[in-house]
């Protein structure tokens, strides 16, 4: 009764490192998959677009600066007009509406 109880711990025993090497594995594959799911979510992310502010008054602000510059401009003497973001987004929004879908905003947003 004795060796039989033997042996039994040696196979109990055998199993259990058996069983500790496979949670190792499996924790090691575990983490690799999570950490490689992560990166090509990371990668594959894309972000959303960038919010554009537009704000009316500052478009009326920069036509009148525009339409003055033209002016002094054709006299003779030649002004630099000066604009925030804000105030270029607003001027250029319409003209970038245009264009449909699919085309390329940047080149002809500008023509």
């Amino acid at each position: 009764m004795a060796q039989s109880f033997r042996r039994r711990h040696i196979q109990v025993g055998r199993k259990s490192k058996w069983r500790v090497v496979g949670f190792v594995v499996g924790g090691i594959l575990g983490a690799a998959f999570r950490f490689l799911h992560r990166g090509v979510m990371l990668v594959l992310h894309s972000p959303p677009p960038p919010a554009i502010h537009t704000d009316p008054l500052s478009a009326q602000t920069v036509r009148g600066r525009i339409s003055w510059a033209v002016a002094a401009a054709r006299a003779g003497s030649p002004q630099i007009v000066r604009a925030d973001e804000t105030q270029v987004n607003t001027e250029l929004k319409p003209s970038c509406e245009r264009i449909g879908p699919g085309r390329n905003r940047v080149t002809e947003c500008f023509d």
